[in-house]
């Protein structure tokens, strides 16, 4: 009896033991519901939360999925687009996109070039090497016009002419050649060169299922490219409404254009860091011999830079997790509200972005690659799985050549690329050149074991960083006496700055709460309630992190992911845009989510979350949200925008039109002055006040001489600016400035109070 009962327990046991193993459908089953609860549960909670933007203008909560019910007002959203009574004007746009197009396509040609002298390009399929020309040679020309701007704007003029006339006249040349010695494609010839793509895209759908390359997918992801594509050109070529623009971006050019010379500016401390991105507006203006379309033209590279990233994500993703991994990765990055709205206004966040992205690409092509294909791995596959497919992926065979290439060219050419993302923002060192540089300098001596040829690769990799951003910490140094100005005040000390105006600016641009309580809630804020955040990134981004938790490739974009994280946390002041740098590299991610989820047979969930995800970030952008979406108005309409600059500076502008062409405008309290079409004396929060200067225990007849002396006619004092600097937690302001002054010259007859629009405390004084 014992032992009949010792036998009963044990088949009991084995049979209350259940084997996932065993049951591999089952498991499958378990797999494919939880990917389905986990994407479901993050979409309803992205349109369920409050979303910032909009709760703030409303003055209530306005939860995301409010967006949706516009797609039944799509004639008003596009009545929105026109200027005023429906007036539609595209050809004054055409000379700031055409010379855009030019500088575009001159370091697209110099950067093919410069790749072809490293002997580099070999190692790069021809998508990645188109995007890394065009950034290589923005770099590179970013740095020349800095370098030659620096002894005088005379100089800058001639290497632009230089620039941009070689590769015109190459490529005229070439076109010539083709059009007189080769026979001109007919409309039936193209036609019949769609039919036979088409029919190998139907081909490779049956062929290789795998790849989940269908042309729906095709279709929806190629369609959002160009859709948003064509949205964002038609924004970024607006005059520009975001304060930093106006501050800084596009002021500084402005200024170095007027002064005939880039130099330090004591009165713009934002002007004094680096501004590779915006040497672009800077260049047109000098090429145009005219501010206002130059800067639109500038304004428009800063935005097509998310194009080109667009670009690179595609051909980077395709190149490790197929076709249809490729056009979802561009697809979910360009749709992204965050990339279209930043690259619109004119910020650099996004240029600086791609700038990182380039630079992991190019070092991973050039140096881990070869590497990995050496040792018998792919990073397309699990380690588990590597080794017996050590063959490229098909997208990739045939493009890329087997040659050795230079480590040390490729080490030169990956400083390049770093120094262009250092020359952008300070931020570019950290999130860029560090990892890259210690990414690059790990593969060579893994590949190498020699110490000689190591210090000889980080050389090289310091030498291309300074010749492509260099300059700008130079420039500091030689100016102000410190080359990271003006930070860093301990160290080095600045021209123009003081313990005071160093810890004032300390206190507001650094972060001071590091519990784990805030960093659950900012790793929740990127995540979810991010401003401007995509419906997109984060499920698919997760999905791709699982599927490729034992990938090579993977693994080191995480750790890239990690790094900028932890920079942005630790070390800023944790705006949002200041995270973006991750995204490219989560949008590749997300390329390889988006193929297992069709691994898992879970396309007609995949699709729907990416059809609606796309309509929500077609109504944002559309309706004005995250854009300035005035697409098609006349330009002479929309520089006189009072929604976009205010009442008050057009009517500065109307007072200085009828005024002698030297008279100046003195601004209290207001820095974004890229508007005001005369000679303007201004100061930022951080810097010296020129009213403070002008009358600081002086009485009012010195008073009134001073202004007179500097030829200021008119006084403009912006009290709700002032009482933003002043309210808690922010920049501050001098407490010189009060109202009472201003009441004591009027009354002493030195001011004038002139009539501005009601509604506003700012003030506009005639200087008698």
């Amino acid at each position: 009896m014992r032992e009949k009962q010792s036998k009963r327990g044990t088949l009991h046991q084995n049979h209350a033991v259940f084997r996932w193993r065993a049951h591999p459908a089952l498991q499958g089953w378990a797999i494919r519901g939880s990917v389905i609860l986990a994407i479901l549960a993050y979409t309803v909670a992205f349109y369920a939360c409050a979303w910032q933007p909009l709760s703030q203008a409303f003055q209530r909560p306005v939860r995301r999925f409010e967006m949706f019910p516009l797609v039944l007002l799509l004639d008003q959203i596009v009545s929105q687009w026109t200027g005023s009574h429906g007036k539609i004007a595209l050809w004054d746009r055409i000379p700031a996109l055409a010379t855009a197009i030019i500088i575009v396509f001159s370091a697209f040609w110099w950067g093919q070039w410069l790749l072809s002298q490293l002997r580099i390009e070999d190692r790069l399929t021809h998508g990645e090497k188109g995007a890394l020309a065009i950034l290589t040679g923005l770099a590179v020309l970013s740095h020349l016009i800095l370098m030659s701007g620096l002894a005088g704007l005379y100089w800058t003029r001639w290497l632009l002419r230089f620039w941009v006339a070689i590769p015109l006249a190459v490529a005229g040349l070439t076109l010539f050649r083709r059009l007189l010695f080769q026979r001109v494609p007919t409309p039936i010839n193209a036609g019949l060169g769609w039919f036979t793509i088409w029919s190998h895209l139907k081909a490779t759908e049956r062929k290789h299922s795998a790849d989940a390359a269908t042309l729906t997918d095709a279709g929806i992801f190629l369609g959002s490219l160009v859709l948003f594509g064509v949205l964002l050109v038609l924004a970024a070529v607006l005059p520009p409404t975001d304060f930093d623009v106006r501050e800084y971006h596009l002021q500084a050019p402005k200024e170095f254009f007027q002064m005939g010379a880039i130099t330090f500016l004591p009165h713009n401390v934002y002007a004094n860091m680096p501004l590779g991105a915006e040497m672009h507006a800077l260049g047109a203006m000098v090429l145009l011999d005219d501010i206002w379309t130059g800067a639109l033209a500038g304004k428009l590279i800063i935005g097509l830079y998310a194009v080109v990233g667009a670009w690179l994500v595609l051909a980077f993703t395709r190149r490790y997790f197929g076709s249809a991994a490729g056009l979802a990765a561009a697809g979910i990055f360009i749709t992204t509200p965050w990339v279209i709205s930043v690259s619109a206004a004119g910020l650099v966040d996004i240029a600086m972005s791609v700038m990182v992205f380039a630079g992991f690409v190019l070092t991973w092509e050039t140096l881990v690659s070869e590497e990995l294909s050496e040792s018998g791995v792919r990073p397309l596959l699990p380690r588990s799985t590597a080794k017996s497919c050590p063959e490229p992926p098909r997208t990739v065979t045939g493009q890329v050549s087997s040659k050795p290439i230079s480590q040390l060219s490729a080490m030169l050419a990956a400083g390049l690329l770093a120094g262009g993302t250092a020359s952008i923002k300070y931020t570019g060192l950290v999130y860029s050149a560090v990892p890259t540089g210690i990414l690059a300098s790990q593969f060579l001596w893994k590949k190498t074991r020699n110490a000689k040829i190591l210090t000889i690769g980080i050389l090289f990799f310091i030498i291309g960083t300074g010749l492509a951003g260099g300059g700008w910490y130079a420039k500091n140094a030689t100016l102000t006496g410190n080359p990271v100005y003006p930070l860093g005040y301990a160290l080095f000390d600045g021209v123009n700055w003081d313990a005071g105006k160093a810890a004032r600016w300390h206190r507001v641009h650094s972060p001071h709460d590091f519990s784990a309580f805030t960093l659950a809630k900012d790793l929740l804020r990127i995540a979810l309630t991010s401003d401007w955040q995509g419906a997109l990134v984060v499920p698919f981004a997760i999905v791709g992190i699982v599927r490729l938790r034992r990938n090579e490739l993977a693994l080191y974009m995480l750790l890239q992911t990690g790094w900028i994280f932890l920079t942005w946390w630790c070390f800023t002041h944790r705006i949002d845009r200041f995270w973006l740098p991750i995204l490219p590299f989560l949008c590749v991610l997300c390329g390889a989510g988006f193929s297992a989820l069709a691994k898992l047979r879970l396309m007609p969930l995949s699709r729907l979350v990416v059809v609606t995800g796309l309509v929500w970030s077609f109504l944002v952008v559309a309706s004005g949200a995250a854009v300035y979406n005035r697409f098609f108005a006349p330009l002479d309409e929309l520089w006189n925008d009072p929604e976009r600059i205010g009442q008050e500076h057009i009517l500065l502008n109307d007072l200085y039109s009828q005024l002698p062409q030297d008279a100046k405008l003195l601004c209290v309290g207001e820095a974004a002055v890229f508007d005001l079409r005369m000679p303007v004396s201004y100061a930022t929060c951080f810097d010296d006040q020129p009213w403070e200067r002008m009358t600081r225990g002086k009485t009012s007849t010195e008073i009134h001489h001073e202004l007179k002396t500097h030829q200021v006619r008119y006084v403009y004092v912006n009290w709700l600016e002032i009482a933003r600097y002043r309210s808690p937690g922010n920049y501050g302001f001098t407490d010189y400035v009060q109202p009472s002054q201003f009441r004591e010259l009027v009354t002493a007859g030195v001011l004038v109070p002139v009539l501005i629009p009601p509604g506003t405390p700012n003030q506009v004084f005639l200087v008698k």
